[in-house]
């Protein structure tokens, strides 16, 4: 496969990311970062080439608009604003379903009754399929799988072997087993 089919495109491990390096001139909209780092939570070539072609797309329009004055903090990675905003709501949720519920129907929360109180659950399913309109089945996966916290096997693996105190040939060893295991 020629490399400029792969621009923008880092493996590792089993996973694709997205990463594009941020114009210098505008990295003090993005907190100072170099690059501009996603990643596209897929093995698959194919898959990995049209999410960053999209991410292109994304991230010219947020480059541009940084020059032109014209940046949103909330514009970087929508999928993940959403996620994160959907998962507080969901442990908020969790931890007083009474009040939350009050909250989103703007009734007192001394007037819910047990049987009254709404899920987040509802809402995020809502979410999910306007996702899947405008970023397809794999934005809706990716929303998901991060409003639940779900991670594959190798998420972590790198920051495992930066912590292990092992031996670089048992860290490389173990490292290949763990993504053998993943995979």
């Amino acid at each position: 496969m020629a490399r400029s089919s792969r621009r923008y495109l880092d493996l590792r491990g089993l996973k694709y990311w997205f990463k594009r390096d941020i114009p210098a001139a505008v990295r003090v909209h993005f907190g100072g970062k170099s690059a501009y780092l996603v990643n596209l939570e897929t093995g698959d070539i194919r898959a990995a080439m049209a999410r960053r072609d999209e991410l292109k797309r994304e991230t010219d329009k947020l480059f541009h608009d940084a020059r032109a004055g014209r940046f949103s903090a909330a514009n970087v990675d929508s999928i993940q604003a959403l996620a994160e905003a959907w998962a507080r709501e969901a442990e908020e949720a969790r931890r007083d379903p009474h009040g939350w519920t009050a909250k989103i129907t703007g009734r007192n929360p001394a007037h819910v009754e047990d049987h009254e109180t709404a899920s987040p659950s509802d809402f995020i399913a809502e979410e999910a399929e306007r996702i899947e309109r405008s970023h397809g089945e794999e934005g809706r996966d990716r929303f998901l799988n991060l409003v639940q916290g779900r991670v594959d096997v190798g998420h972590h693996v790198d920051a495992y072997m930066r912590e292990a105190r092992l031996a670089a040939n048992t860290k490389r060893e173990r490292k290949s087993l763990i993504l053998r295991f993943a995979d």
